[in-house]
């Protein structure tokens, strides 16, 4: 219990409880309404004896541990007359909420245990200014590439990356390119050498969520935006490596 209780504080904390009074569910009891957050901040944190639904149905407690901390989803919190939680629901999160909660999950320790996890949710904006957002990216194979200026071999990659883009249609594989280093700069190296992937300059912050620590490292993610794939530094045969990678999922 004090998990979900925890649980519950996380969640409210970041914004997922509802903002606005709501119409209660015909399988509620009656008399309850959807608490504000306001409300919610007036009552003591807790969740004990209390119903969780999905559906109409409700939640066995041993299941709800996947429902609470999966992106997936958000919670609503319905209570009395005196704002004490009765039943809590839980629903599909918007995008805003997914994004929050994604952003709560620890990265792990080694990058390549991304593999088989949905990959992080991020916004950025390209060195043209254009939001790129993963999440409008699900239905296409995304190479996700971190690299450095002052990282050599980032650098050298990079006539063999753009022969990789050459080699695949828009509607089919996006190509992005994060990195720490910021706009001026990336464009001082871009009048030597033509960098064909979109780059997200000035972002540490994505580095960080992915659990990067050394340059350049490659990611593969699916079209459901599940990781695939993830390389460590440079490699001989980069282009070989992804493109095998990149052909085992357009060929799912």
């Amino acid at each position: 219990m004090r998990f979900l209780s925890g649980i519950f504080i996380l969640c409210f904390s970041i914004g997922l409880s509802p903002l606005a009074l709501g119409q209660t569910m015909a399988y509620l009891p009656d008399g309850l309404h959807k608490l504000s957050k306001k409300e919610l901040k007036e009552r003591p944190l807790t969740l004990r004896g209390i119903p969780f639904y999905l559906d109409g149905e409700k939640i066995p407690r041993e299941e709800l541990g996947q429902y609470v901390s999966d992106p997936a989803y958000a919670l609503d919190y319905y209570g009395d007359h005196n704002g004490k939680i009765k039943a809590v629901v839980v629903r599909s999160s918007n995008a805003t909420e997914k994004k929050a909660k994604m952003e709560l999950i620890p990265a792990p320790r080694n990058p390549i245990d991304w593999r088989g996890r949905v990959a992080p949710e991020f916004e950025r904006a390209d060195l043209n200014g254009n939001k790129v957002n993963l999440s409008d990216l699900s239905g296409k194979v995304v190479v996700l590439a971190f690299w450095r200026l002052k990282f050599q071999p980032s650098v050298k990659e990079i006539p063999e990356l753009n022969r990789l883009k050459a080699s695949y249609g828009e509607e089919e594989v996006v190509f992005l390119a994060s990195t720490r280093d910021i706009a001026p700069d990336i464009h001082e190296l871009l009048k030597r050498q033509p960098f064909d992937f979109t780059i997200l300059p000035d972002s540490p912050s994505l580095a960080r969520r992915y659990g990067v620590m050394v340059y350049p490292m490659y990611f593969v993610i699916d079209q459901e935006g599940t990781v695939r794939f993830c390389q460590y530094e440079a490699h001989k045969n980069t282009r070989t490596i992804l493109t095998e990678q990149i052909d085992v999922l357009l060929n799912k």
